[in-house]
């Protein structure tokens, strides 16, 4: 995204672009939108972290990482976008934070990606391998690959940033930008788009074909077994194990499928946007480029804010306990109601008899 909201500032250093700009209203409309999205992805990404923090299979270590790259996003790479969005001619972060921490941010994408890239092949080894291990070896084996994770987002996206980001102070403003060498943008992008998007893409994809396929052919076994074994001891045996791995992989297809549907369409903007503008970066002077980078920014937050809802499918029983305990509160608040109508009741009617019986007395 830093490449993308440089290219904002970079214009209005070289004069200000006839940007298409919404109406007034809208405007607000759209910052309370994304930044109430982002506010609710921040803290149900905190919350999934938390919860699954507790737990030690390979999985939650995952969809941890994955909640603390989507926090990042969220709490650092979102606000500097709208920052550089809002205020083009005027950063207001000063030299260090543009030279040394905004491109820091950037690390928090790829991890995000491939953490999604991880989930899905651990999906694909639990269905290759049904009894996994519960050793200190298969923990140990997790960290490294998130390490990878990291360190391979540091070096792709963080590092070269290091090299071309530049703070300017000129009479038209305060500017934090990105200064690339000649083809080396292409470069850039093309790597980023090759790492982050196609390549995890590709990973997630085969993963749902696989166990998609796998599900396919559990279900004509699982009917063909119990047509000719019927009524025998071994059908109904056979019967409950097949049932679970069905189960089982109908459940890790409720995993992929919103994470297929999700990642494709929301990353699909920033990545044709970044390797479009590396080839002819004129486009960024194109009056509507403001409108494609601001719908790229709010793809971006969904993507971040919707992994809370994949967790829910990825976690058993991870949301449910705490629907359960709020509509228990619910019920006992409305039970309270209904206590307190009834003991009303039971109080006017009372008082409607003392007078019925006053009346007659008279």
């Amino acid at each position: 995204m830093s490449n993308l909201s440089a290219n904002i500032s970079t214009n209005t250093t070289l004069g200000w672009p006839p940007y298409v700009h919404e109406p007034h209203l809208l405007r607000i409309i759209r910052l309370i939108f994304v930044s109430l999205l982002a506010i609710l992805g921040l803290l149900g990404n905190l919350w999934v972290a938390i919860k699954v923090s507790k737990r030690r299979s390979p999985l939650s270590s995952y969809i941890c990482n994955l909640a603390v790259a989507d926090m990042g996003v969220l709490a650092l790479s979102f606000p500097i976008a709208i920052i550089k969005e809002q205020m083009p001619t005027n950063w207001p972060l000063g030299s260090f934070f543009c030279q040394y921490l905004y491109p820091l941010t950037e690390v928090f994408h790829g991890a995000s990606i491939w953490s999604i890239a991880a989930i899905a092949a651990e999906r694909y080894h639990g269905m290759k391998i049904r009894t996994p291990s519960k050793n200190n070896g298969k923990r140990t084996h997790v960290w490294y690959i998130l390490a990878v994770i990291w360190f391979s987002s540091f070096t792709f996206t963080s590092l070269p940033l290091f090299f071309f980001v530049k703070y300017q102070k000129v009479d038209q403003g305060k500017f934090c930008i990105v200064v690339w060498p000649k083809s080396m943008q292409v470069v850039y992008a093309v790597i980023l788009s090759l790492l982050w998007y196609l390549l995890p893409l590709t990973v997630v994809l085969f993963t749902y074909i696989y166990i998609s396929s796998l599900l396919r052919s559990s279900t004509t076994f699982h009917r063909q077994s119990l047509k000719h074994l019927k009524h025998t001891p071994l059908s109904f045996r056979l019967s409950a194990t097949e049932t679970r791995r069905m189960k089982e992989n109908k459940r890790a297809l409720k995993i992929l499928t919103p994470m297929v549907l999700v990642f494709t369409i929301t990353m699909l903007p920033l990545n044709t946007l970044r390797v479009v503008l590396s080839l002819r970066p004129e486009l960024t002077m194109w009056k509507y480029f403001l409108v494609v980078y601001n719908l790229s920014v709010i793809a971006i937050t969904v993507n971040s804010a919707a992994d809370p809802l994949i967790y829910f499918i990825v976690t058993n029983n991870f949301l449910p306990n705490s629907f359960c305990q709020v509509f228990k509160w619910l019920k006992c608040f409305r039970d309270v109601d209904t206590r307190s109508q009834v003991l009303q009741r039971r109080k006017n009617c009372m008082e409607t008899m003392q007078l019925q019986r006053f009346d007659t007395r008279d």
